[in-house]
């Protein structure tokens, strides 16, 4: 495994954004986000794969959902379909494929960025 590129500054855990306050809802109806009305949530997501992922639908994903009610989830999968639940950010034993330390840097550097610009607080 390559070493990752993206810096745990805050000493994050996948699952602590499941438990972070939104500081500014106005920045939710912003780009990058987007919105939802069936579901009353705004979201963040990012895909992780190269063109042979796309054509057979295995490149890996995360979703935070920021919903109306208050409550903030994360979704990652792996091979389109798979939940990919990760402890911690960067744990060698729980990285299969260049794709899931892409995702995990991609993920890592999303809620490093909701702190940085206060839109959430964990």
């Amino acid at each position: 495994m390559r070493k990752p590129r993206v810096k745990n500054k805050y000493n994050l855990k996948p699952k602590d954004i499941e438990c972070a306050e939104i500081l500014d809802r106005d920045r939710l109806k912003e780009k990058p986000f987007r919105r939802n009305d069936v579901v009353k949530a705004w979201f963040l997501s990012e895909w992780v794969g190269d063109e042979e992922d796309r054509k057979y639908d295995t490149g890996n994903w995360y979703q935070i959902s920021f919903c109306d009610s208050g409550e903030i989830k994360l979704l990652c999968t792996c091979m389109e379909m798979l939940s990919y639940n990760f402890k911690t950010f960067f744990n060698p034993n729980e990285i299969d494929h260049e794709n899931d330390l892409i995702l995990q840097e991609k993920l890592l550097n999303r809620l490093n960025w909701l702190i940085d610009e206060r839109i959430v607080r964990i």
